[in-house]
């Protein structure tokens, strides 16, 4: 299986004043095509059982992979899969916090929205380094807040990526130097809430729901 870039639903400077252009351009253009290129590679050295699986499959059973690619396609699968979902969950800025069925679930599970961004917001601080914060889902439905390092997915964990914050240096030093809360705070007002909504109601179906 061949991986691409996933098209941009927005231009690159769409994010203005939060993320600038020339971040988005170099975020996108060049380390996000680098990480399918090295992928795809790695990918065309595996067995053909391996190769044809879905990534998310492959990334969930890491352990499976060859010793020599494993590491290789667990920086630069999770760093595809981590990379398309950012590019999903954002956009120009016009809503500020989710509606409906997902805002309830936040708001029970962290005792309301400001609760919920800051008890996010601590977390990615604490991220040593590069890495990722998550809003994601378990097998039971469950909402929570985790982190990853590098390029890991939350699929590895075993949960299911709602919203995530890329806490690498190339994400946000051009807009925002070392620091790093000043561009969470930013981070908030270009997320699609729409979006993660409608990954909310579909992994839950998916759980509430099994086929």
């Amino acid at each position: 299986m061949n991986y691409k870039v996933p098209n941009l639903r927005f231009t690159c400077n769409a994010l203005e004043p939060f993320l600038n252009e020339h971040t988005l351009q170099y975020h996108y253009q060049h380390h996000h095509q680098d990480y399918v290129t090295r992928l795809n590679d790695l990918l065309e050295l595996c067995p053909t059982q391996i190769r044809n699986k879905p990534l998310e499959d492959i990334i969930a059973d890491i352990s499976v992979i060859p010793g020599e690619y494993r590491q290789g396609i667990r920086n630069y699968g999770g760093g595809h899969l981590n990379h398309s979902l950012w590019w999903q969950i954002l956009s120009p800025p016009h809503t500020t916090h989710p509606q409906g069925e997902l805002l309830k679930t936040i708001n029970f599970a962290f005792g309301g929205f400001d609760n919920f961004k800051a008890i996010f917001k601590r977390i990615a601080l604490e991220r040593f380094g590069s890495g990722w914060t998550w809003l994601g889902m378990d097998h039971l439905g469950k909402i929570d807040i985790t982190s990853t390092p590098n390029e890991d997915s939350p699929i590895m964990l075993g949960f299911r990526p709602l919203l995530g914050i890329d806490l690498w240096e190339h994400a946000y030093y051009l807009n925002y130097q070392h620091r790093r809360g000043d561009y969470i705070n930013a981070w908030w007002h270009v997320i699609d809430w729409s979006r993660v909504s409608q990954l909310f109601d579909m992994y839950r179906e998916t759980i509430l729901h099994p086929k």
